[in-house]
């Protein structure tokens, strides 16, 4: 797992980070020693997604129904936002009771990125047909561009 471009982490059931690989450390900027045994949700995820994310994990983790699935912002050591695309899987002991929860996620803050300009691209181009008069052009572009200064 420290050879591959994905991130790989394992939480507790109490959200602790208990393994990482080096990628993550890597994108995030944190050493492994900052993090391991901290909390995930209050070191890694905005605030604003904190409490649906850990409802989304930790409390669905103990009726093994996380979503194998989902994309969710981490922050790194510096404020910046990272656009993960997470696959996940509950861990059981050998009677079955779940105790921790394995990740794989990919970074797709670029991809993403890319896909909005493109999107933006086709809205302006569509405007430009659509458009009556210049006035009307330049206030769609200027809301257009909005969408991508977020």
């Amino acid at each position: 797992m420290e050879n591959i471009k994905l991130l790989s982490i394992i939480l507790n059931l109490q959200g602790q980070l208990i393994s990482c690989n080096s990628y993550l450390t890597e994108l995030t900027g944190w050493k492994k020693e900052e993090i391991l045994g901290q909390d995930w949700f209050s070191r890694f995820i905005p605030i604003d997604i904190t409490a649906h994310l850990k409802h989304i994990l930790i409390e669905n983790a103990n009726q093994s129904q996380i979503p194998i699935r989902f994309e969710s912002p981490i922050l790194t050591k510096n404020g910046e936002q990272r656009l993960i695309s997470w696959t996940n899987t509950v861990m059981k002991d050998t009677q079955g009771n779940p105790f921790a929860i394995a990740s794989m996620g990919e970074d797709i803050t670029e991809k993403n990125d890319t896909s909005r300009i493109q999107e933006a691209i086709l809205k302006i181009s569509q405007a430009t047909n659509d458009a009556d008069d210049l006035d009307q052009l330049y206030r769609s572009i200027h809301e257009i561009l909005k969408t991508l200064v977020r």
